[in-house]
């Protein structure tokens, strides 16, 4: 008889904690994205019809002088090993400079040309892939997704029949925030997560609310494969790498580790940053993710891509997009959610790929990106055809959009709210809860059974088949297709965690016995949002 599968969390767990779990694995997302935001109740476009009247303000050269002395002491604050920024005015790099290390301890200098990862900032990258199409008129926004990839499914079959090419980006799924990133780093190819898509239960009903998502993106990337005949990481190179002469920009594993001037990942710990080991097993897993996060870059190559986007879609005399293409992009699409405005002063929508933040000066077009070993962000205001990039090799640092609104403000003579403060009190929660998450795992425990009991093949199906074995004296969990090797820790009882390979607590296994006191389920508890946390055991060992 299968397990019950009611959803009443472990011993000293909540939903929430496995959301931390969750947050603490990955850092693709857009770690605030949406903190800046305001109810859509009482918020209007992100557009202005016109800008306002600009403020006096220093010079370019005093602002930047501001903004060279100002880096290094926040990267000693935040303890950055290493970091690179561009600024852009009227299409043409003004500003261009590496600071720190490439690793943590080492000496070799980061420069302008040091090759970084840029994490979710690549989304744009895809949205203006498919600007391109939609211009080409091979596609429009308003089709649905389904005319172009028809093995898409959501959980709902109208939401699948209604899903349109504009929704794909837009952060409107009605999909629990993160849905299914996991699985990409437990093994899972994205085939493999666009066919469990449809198993995912919806947090919100459609286009209702924002929630951020990265696997959609996928979908994204399938549309261009189609209409393209190229997987997505060689498209991004020919259409837009190549025409903007970004010669260090590439999308793949392969592309960064052949970078001879690259920054190391690092992790961020209590201790300070971690060098991330070169043969770390996950190292992979942004790259799989490609067109939500999965291009590298030097500062110099991203600052021709934000001076070709600030400056309408050109860069010299090359243009990679139409100007109303480009309106398109940064017009909003969601308001997101988490009103700050009272402690901010900002309003904030997500639009295709990127977020459009209201400013004193006019909207700014933003976006951040993080890997597990590195962040950044990159902001231009469209009004003033300015821009910025700041690229960093340490992983969760949320010392990111800070800096080019420091740099706008000292450069436009404004003075903005305290973003500083702002993210200080953000860290400060952040690592409180993670020790209070921590707590709730008990390693010094024995489980309840032999570990041979726990032993077997797993399933539902989203997740496939799932085996857990008995090795050297602990449980290992394999997943997806590259059955990704995951030790389990006993964790108290008949609850174990996830040693994922990252700092921090890991998410927990918990096995569910029977009334007879055999072991019937296992329930992963970082696929609880997503409704596809239960798996039934379907076959003991040696069976």
């Amino acid at each position: 008889m299968a397990a019950r599968a009611g959803r009443a969390p472990a011993a000293g767990r909540t939903p929430m904690s496995r959301r931390l779990a969750l947050t603490l694995a990955l850092t693709l997302l857009v770690l605030f994205a949406c903190s800046r935001g305001e109810d859509s109740r009482n918020s209007s476009s992100a557009q202005p019809a016109s800008p306002p009247a600009q403020p006096a303000g220093p010079s370019l050269d005093a602002a930047l002088a501001d903004l060279d002395a100002y880096i290094p002491k926040k990267m000693a604050q935040w303890k950055i090993p290493g970091a690179a920024c561009a600024v852009v005015k009227d299409g043409a790099v003004v500003f261009a400079k590496g600071y720190g290390v490439k690793k943590a301890g080492g000496n070799e200098a980061v420069d302008a040309d040091t090759v970084f990862q840029v994490g979710s900032t690549s989304k744009a990258f895809t949205a203006a892939q498919m600007a391109q199409l939609v211009e080409e008129g091979r596609l429009a926004w308003t089709d649905p997704v389904r005319r172009h990839f028809p093995g898409f499914a959501m959980h709902d079959p109208w939401v699948s029949e209604n899903f349109l090419v504009a929704d794909l980006m837009a952060q409107r799924s009605g999909l629990p925030e993160h849905a299914g990133d996991m699985m990409i780093l437990l093994g899972y190819t994205p085939e493999e997560y666009l066919r469990a898509l449809r198993f995912f239960k919806p947090a919100t009903s459609f286009r209702s609310a924002f929630a951020y998502q990265n696997g959609l993106f996928l979908a994204a990337g399938e549309i261009i494969r189609a209409k393209t005949g190229r997987p997505w990481a060689e498209n991004v190179a020919e259409r837009i790498f190549k025409p903007l002469g970004m010669t260090s920009a590439s999308a793949t594993l392969a592309g960064f580790e052949a970078s001879a001037n690259r920054a190391r990942p690092h992790f961020g710990t209590p201790e300070g940053p971690a060098p991330i080991p070169d043969d770390w097993p996950l190292r992979g897993w942004a790259y799989t993710m490609g067109p939500a996060g999965g291009i590298n870059s030097s500062v110099n190559d991203m600052a021709k891509w934000v001076a070709c986007m600030a400056g309408g879609g050109s860069l010299g005399q090359t243009r990679i997009l139409k100007p109303e293409s480009l309106a398109f992009l940064h017009a909003p699409s969601i308001h997101s959610p988490l009103p700050l405005k009272r402690t901010l002063g900002f309003t904030s929508s997500y639009c295709q790929g990127w977020v459009s933040t209201g400013y004193q000066a006019g909207p700014v077009v933003w976006h951040t990106g993080g890997t597990s070993g590195m962040s950044c962000v990159v902001a231009f205001l469209p009004s003033r055809n300015l821009g910025l990039v700041w690229l960093t090799n340490l992983g969760d640092n949320p010392f990111t959009y800070p800096v080019p609104f420091h740099f706008f403000d000292t450069y436009l003579g404004l003075q903005g709210p305290d973003l500083e403060a702002y993210v200080e009190d953000k860290a400060r929660a952040t690592r409180q809860a993670a020790e209070t998450h921590g707590l709730n795992c008990r390693p010094k425990e024995f489980p309840a059974l032999g570990l041979p009991a726990y032993a077997g093949t797993y399933a539902n199906e989203a997740l496939g088949n799932c085996e857990v074995v008995e090795a050297g004296g602990s449980l290992r969990l394999l997943t997806g297709a590259a059955r990704m090797s995951t030790e389990l820790r006993p964790c108290g009882r008949d609850s174990f965690e996830m040693l994922i390979g990252m700092p921090g607590p890991g998410p927990l296994v918990q096995f569910l016995p029977g009334p007879d006191g055999h072991v019937q389920a296992m329930r992963l508890e970082v696929f609880e949002i997503e409704g596809v946390d239960l798996l039934q055991r379907v076959q003991p060992p040696n069976k």
